[in-house]
């Protein structure tokens, strides 16, 4: 058997829906599935090849395509699936106690713990630390155009949930005749377009061959051994119906073995793909999905001889490890994880992120950024006109004087520069037919003084202005202060 590994860069954000249906919310899955893969190599190889050779390249698992999953920007490490049978306490995380299901005991636990389920996001496992990944998405909403109205269709509108680009994803390929090898290799290398939508912005990636660490099956030392799922698995019974309770002959095990559904863990799954040849919907796939652990009693200690069971093998569903390390509990512990888990970083790790491109995040960030300036402004107006020593200086002398405001907020609106706008205030007030009102009780410096403080500080000076003059308008309007200086 030969295996080729390859890591996968988003170029773009790349769209996976979980479903196939198009009406409704959709989210994006957060791994690449292997049919992705397989429909990149038969695009470029179905009409070169042989019948037998599109058999085995594409149809009976002899060349078998698996999931891709997130890593952190450079590692060489594998991730995969949280264990659906690492618990930890409710309210709190699973970095601080984390405990395997079938090693844990109910009544040895003398805190009696409310324990909740892993079920998010993928680990990194390595040196005995499981690092928490998980992938960058982006929803954008958009909407069919009406060509003949030559504006947006009614009653089209739609979002879009993606992978944000910049994030790498590591998979492997096997292939039972080595002479495919080559040829998937060369379809494979190179600049390739996945998922939805892939005419417009999104789907293209980059793959390239790079080698990297898997985990992998090990011996039992005992009577249990523990399956993990690390593709999604679908197993039919005798008559072809999806069976969400595989036999120990389906999960790699002698008939005589017996799966303990008391101690095993599984998730299941459900969705109709769709066939673009025919145009239509297949058959529901149904099955257990990846991160699921069972737990098998034998009669002697099993040594793994397979790692891949179930049916759609050659689309990367049927991924199994056989007792792995991170299955195991510590020592001298009631269940807790061998691996230390590692809190989930707060910033990622890719190089790009689109997150911070999207109109619709821009939008979001300006009006925050407004609803900031606006607050600055306000507090800044309700500061001046609040102050009573400052009112009764405007407030004394000429009534003509409440006519400069006015004038005051039309200068404001003409200008843009901060500078420009107090330069030209300050020379309105200063040589204007009015000097006189401003240079009586030291009006003009306090004015100006004024929009220069708060020009140091950051605050929008001609918003400033414009608010400021049109309360002070208004104040002097109403007459609310009298009385001489």
């Amino acid at each position: 058997m030969k295996k080729i590994q390859f890591r996968v860069t988003l170029l773009s954000d790349v769209i996976l829906n979980q479903k196939s249906a198009t009406e409704g919310s959709n989210s994006t899955l957060d791994f690449i599935p292997g049919n992705c893969f397989l429909g990149i190599v038969a695009s470029i190889l179905y009409p070169k090849v042989t019948p037998e050779e599109s058999l085995d390249l594409f149809h009976n698992g002899t060349v078998r395509y698996g999931d891709a999953h997130i890593v952190t920007n450079g590692s060489k490490v594998r991730s995969l699936k949280v264990p659906v049978s690492f618990f930890y306490e409710k309210q709190h995380s699973a970095s601080e106690a984390c405990f395997v299901f079938h090693a844990y005991n109910r009544d040895m636990d003398k805190k009696k713990l409310q324990l909740k389920q892993c079920r998010h996001g993928f680990y990194m496992f390595e040196n005995m630390e499981a690092r928490p990944v998980e992938a960058v998405k982006s929803f954008v909403l958009k909407s069919a155009y009406d060509t003949s109205k030559r504006r947006s269709k009614d009653g089209a509108l739609f979002g879009y949930e993606s992978m944000s680009e910049g994030q790498e994803f590591l998979f492997s390929v096997e292939c039972d005749n080595e002479k495919y090898a080559e040829m998937v290799k060369a379809a494979l290398v190179g600049i390739k377009r996945i998922g939805r939508s892939r005419n417009s912005q999104y789907g293209l990636c980059e793959i390239r061959e790079d080698n990297f660490t898997e985990s992998k099956s090990n011996s039992s030392h005992g009577l249990l051994t523990t399956v993990y799922a690390d593709g999604r698995l679908i197993f039919s019974d005798v008559n072809g119906q999806p069976y969400y309770r595989p036999t120990p002959s389906q999960l790699g095990f002698d008939p005589n073995a017996k799966v303990r559904w008391d101690l095993s863990q599984i998730r299941t799954f459900q969705y109709a793909p769709w066939n673009g040849v025919r145009q239509s919907y297949d058959a529901d796939r149904c099955g257990i999905e990846k991160g699921s652990v069972f737990v098998v009693e034998t009669e002697s200690p099993f040594t793994p001889n397979v790692h891949y069971i179930g049916n759609y093998q050659y689309e990367g569903f049927g991924a199994v490890i056989y007792n792995p390390d991170f299955l195991e509990a510590k020592d001298g512990t009631n269940g807790e994880t061998k691996y230390s888990i590692l809190p989930l970083r707060t910033k990622t790790d890719f190089a790009i992120s689109t997150q911070e491109n999207t109109l619709l995040l821009q939008c979001l960030e300006r009006l925050a950024t407004e609803d900031t300036q606006n607050g600055d402004v306000f507090d800044a107006v309700n500061k001046f006109t609040q102050n009573d020593a400052f009112m009764r200086k405007f407030r004394i002398g000429d009534s003509s004087f409440k006519s400069q405001w006015g004038n005051i907020r039309m200068i404001a609106m003409e200008k843009e520069n901060p500078e420009d706008i107090i330069q030209a205030v300050d020379d309105y007030i200063s040589k204007g037919i009015a000097s006189r009102l401003w240079k009586a009780y030291n009006r003009r410096n306090i004015f100006i003084d004024t929009l220069k403080h708060y020009a140091c500080r950051g605050v929008d000076i001609r918003k400033l202005t414009i608010n400021l003059a049109s309360e002070m308008a208004k104040k002097t309007i109403k007459g609310n202060y009298h009385g001489e200086n």
